[in-house]
């Protein structure tokens, strides 16, 4: 099953983002570091999406439309009156064919399954009870579980040979990775 390779195949790289992601989380304690945050995530997601959309479509994943994170991020920035960026930069990310775009979408799919968690930490640490503010990581509400299982279902489903599957895992890993980059050099650049 290509969920479980990805799984124990990323497993190390996903723990090491969740790690930084996580220590950063906990220190926010204004609406200004939550922007900050929402910003990394769009600054990743933006560009990378847009990479997606050239291989994965609704005959792929016939939910797909409704997988895009972009628009609930903007709009959690713009809630919290932050300012969206004008052009995300680029991730290192390249999404070269359909399986490249499924280990991306793995890393972000996967990311919902935290996020009623880190919806809380952050609502939390705010006093936020307007929810408004957390739709990125409200992403799909009570019906997380079952859009994460369907996910993997569809995964598993996908006709891919063993090095095409390899390549789904490789392209997760570098996902994984370079989120986790662009945390670190953010907060080099601002202990400088």
């Amino acid at each position: 099953m290509l969920s479980e390779k990805l799984k124990k195949e990323t497993l190390e790289s996903h723990q090491a983002l969740e790690k930084v992601l996580i220590q950063k989380i906990k220190s926010v304690n204004t609406l200004e570091d939550y922007s900050e945050i929402l910003n990394w995530f769009y600054n990743f997601y933006s560009p990378i999406e847009s990479q997606v959309d050239q291989y994965i479509s609704e005959n792929i994943l016939n939910d797909y439309s409704q997988r895009r994170k972009s628009a609930s991020l903007a709009h959690d920035i713009i809630s919290v009156n932050g300012t969206l960026p004008e052009n995300p930069r680029q991730t290192g990310v390249q999404i070269e064919n359909v399986y490249d775009a499924l280990g991306a979408l793995y890393v972000m799919e996967g990311s919902t399954i935290g996020g009623s968690i880190i919806s809380k930490m952050i609502s939390d640490r705010l006093g936020l009870q307007n929810k408004e503010f957390l739709t990125y990581f409200n992403s799909y509400g009570e019906n997380t579980m079952s859009m994460w299982k369907s996910f993997k279902e569809s995964l598993d489903q996908f006709p891919a040979t063993g090095e095409q599957q390899l390549r789904v895992v490789k392209s997760a890993n570098n996902t994984f990775k370079h989120f986790k980059l662009l945390i670190t050099q953010h907060e080099q650049q601002n202990q400088l």
